[in-house]
């Protein structure tokens, strides 16, 4: 994190108000969320509008102060950023999350999807990859961090329903991992959008999985699936 962090200072130009992105920032590290705070209030492009350490807090002051972007932390110490970030989107639709985690798990990541946050990066990751996914647009695709993922898809045990996946099944967890959605897969096989969901709840049921993501990442460990060429 502090790699390039003299760097980043050097840019002297006064934020634009009227042009720079908003930022709020989520974390109970002190030292951490004030260095970032430093990087983010040197860049004429970005603007911190907010510093606090709890979930709650977080959820009352983007509420208060409607931010472009939350940078949050899943490790609070009421309850956890990803439920806040669900709680933030709720209230403000147009505010983008970007989760910042020192353990990234499969059950996070699935949460951080379905909550709406649109990046998942490690604590680790440097201030220049943190600057980019706060610069990225809206996007309805969730940005995850190489090394995060990288993380995700090593080490892990094998689920045992793995081995019963059938044919149609492994193709329509092919058509997942390319980020297609249940009517489009339907009509890419030619079947009804019940006959896809009840694909889709088989694969679910078999990997253990809560939600496409979470599948298509366990499908991945275990080497069913290549993401080389998915958009994530």
């Amino acid at each position: 994190m502090t790699r390039s962090l003299e760097a980043q200072l050097t840019r002297g130009d006064a934020p634009d108000p009227d042009h720079s992105i908003s930022v709020l920032l989520v974390d109970d590290q002190r030292a951490f969320v004030e260095s970032i705070a430093i990087v983010i209030d040197a860049q004429p492009d970005l603007q911190c509008v907010g510093v606090t350490t709890t979930a709650a807090s977080a959820v009352a002051e983007a509420a208060r102060v409607r931010p472009d972007v939350v940078i949050m932390d899943v490790m609070l110490p009421d309850f956890d950023g990803i439920e806040a970030t669900s709680r933030i989107i709720r209230n403000l639709p147009e505010t983008r999350v970007v989760i910042l985690t020192g353990r990234p798990d499969a059950t996070a990541l699935a949460r951080a999807a379905t909550a709406g946050a649109c990046a998942f990066m490690m604590k680790s990751s440097s201030i220049e990859e943190i600057l980019d996914a706060v610069r990225q647009p809206s996007s309805r695709r969730l940005q995850i961090d190489p090394d995060a993922l990288s993380s995700l898809l090593t080490g892990h045990a094998v689920p045992p329903g793995v081995s019963e996946l059938t044919q149609r099944e492994l193709e329509v967890l092919g058509q997942l991992a390319e980020g297609h959605q249940p009517k489009q897969i339907a009509r890419h096989f030619g079947i009804t959008l019940t006959t896809c969901r009840g694909y889709i709840k088989a694969i679910f049921q078999k990997l253990g999985a809560h939600s496409a993501l979470e599948a298509v990442i366990l499908a991945h460990r275990c080497g069913v699936i290549d993401l080389d060429d998915s958009p994530n």
